[in-house]
Formats: structure tokens, sequence, C-alpha cells
């Protein structure tokens, strides 16, 4: 059989053709064609063996763990009404503007060294944890 690819080749590299004529653009999918579906059929076949091989790995050497089995327990409605819980009030914030004013300055210095001028405040900052 693969001599007869080759003779089928050979025959069509052989031949001279005009390019772009209706002769070689027949001759090219006469014999281009069937070689790109071959060429296709092939990678699909592997990719389909490769598929079934990690398939067949993946039963042979998963582990197989023993689902705990779970009886069915009717519930009876009950109604229970909480009390509801107990209001606490936070502490007081302490003054941090100390900490703002040196953060504010810190931030002026940086921008004044750099040659930015122009105002700015601080709208809102958290502290995060």
């Amino acid at each position: 059989m693969n001599m007869q690819l080759l003779n089928a080749v050979s025959e069509f590299y052989t031949q001279k053709f005009d390019p772009g004529s209706a002769e070689a653009v027949n001759k090219a999918l006469s014999f281009g064609l069937p070689f790109s579906l071959f060429g296709f059929a092939v990678v699909f076949g592997v990719l389909a063996v490769i598929m079934f091989i990690v398939k067949i790995f993946g039963k042979v050497f998963s582990s197989k763990e023993e689902k705990p089995k779970v009886k069915k327990v009717e519930m009876k409605p009950e109604v229970k009404v909480e009390a509801p819980a107990p209001v606490v009030e936070a502490a007081p914030v302490a003054d941090n503007g100390g900490i703002v004013a040196a953060i504010m300055a810190a931030i002026s210095a940086f921008r004044a060294s750099n040659g930015e001028g122009g105002s700015f405040r601080v709208v809102s900052f958290k502290k995060r944890k």
C-alpha cells in the first residue's frame, strides 16, 4: 500500500500544470483532499486511543471509598421561637486624628519631593486585619 501511495504522489509532482488552472486545482484536490482526510482520521484516532487509556487508568488507580449510608429520619415539624439576641452597643471608637495627620503629612511630603502639586483629602479608610 505504501508503494501505491508513493506512486500516486510521484505522478502528481512529475506533471507540469499552469498555476491556478482548473486542471491544477482539480489534480491538487484529487490528491490533497484524501491525504488531509487520512491525516485528520489518524489524529482523531490517536486522541480517542489516548482518551480510552486515560479512562482505563482512572478506573484502575482510583481509590474506592465507601460512602456512609445515611438513614432517612422523618422530622416532625416543630415550631420553636427563640428569644432575640441581646443588643450589644459598640465601644466608642478611639480618636485616630493623630494617625490620620501623620499619614497626610507623609503623603504631602512624598508628593512635594516628586514635584506634584495640588491638594487632596482622605475620604475614608478601613483598618485591615
